[in-house]
């Protein structure tokens, strides 16, 4: 019997399951990175903390990531606020060293959104691009002038906001 080591060859994944991920303990990182993947889409519900720590897990297991493409799941954000939220601690030693693009879909611009976004921005030194498109235009430039008030690890990043 031949026992696989790890996803050696996976070069790009789609994740519209982070619930899954998110049953039990949650690792800081998968007992083995994903070293060739360079593109991911994930489906997150950003108020449930769990998911978020999946997703954090994933991208602290993804050393060699060129793109990330999240798309947020508004219609199950039915709570304003989080009732747990990742604190400062969860989102340390994850640096996204070879992340270019991010595109950013169905999110409604709240804390737990804005938060991620914040994340991202400040551990890409690489990044090129980010693109974020809100569901509605309900709170638009409330979010667009968070987005541009959030500190860049790239002086290259662009920001690109999409109407819905």
């Amino acid at each position: 019997m031949v026992q696989q080591e790890g996803p050696p060859s996976l070069r790009s994944s789609s994740f519209n399951f982070c619930a899954y991920l998110a049953v039990g303990k949650i690792p800081g990182r998968l007992p083995i990175p994903c070293i060739e993947l360079n593109y991911l889409s994930i489906r997150i519900n950003f108020n449930d903390m769990e998911e978020s720590l999946a997703a954090l897990c994933l991208l602290r297991s993804s050393p060699n990531l060129q793109e990330l493409e999240i798309l947020g799941r508004p219609e199950e954000q039915t709570i304003p606020v989080r009732v747990k939220s990742i604190g400062e601690e969860d989102y340390d030693n994850c640096p996204l060293n070879q992340l270019r693009l991010v595109k950013i879909a169905g999110i409604i611009g709240v804390r737990c959104e804005l938060d991620f976004i914040n994340f991202l921005l400040a551990n890409s030194p690489v990044l090129e691009k980010m693109t974020v498109k809100p569901t509605s235009n309900d709170r638009g430039w409330e979010l667009l002038k968070e987005l541009v008030r959030f500190r860049r690890a790239s002086v290259q990043a662009e920001i690109i906001y999409l109407d819905p």
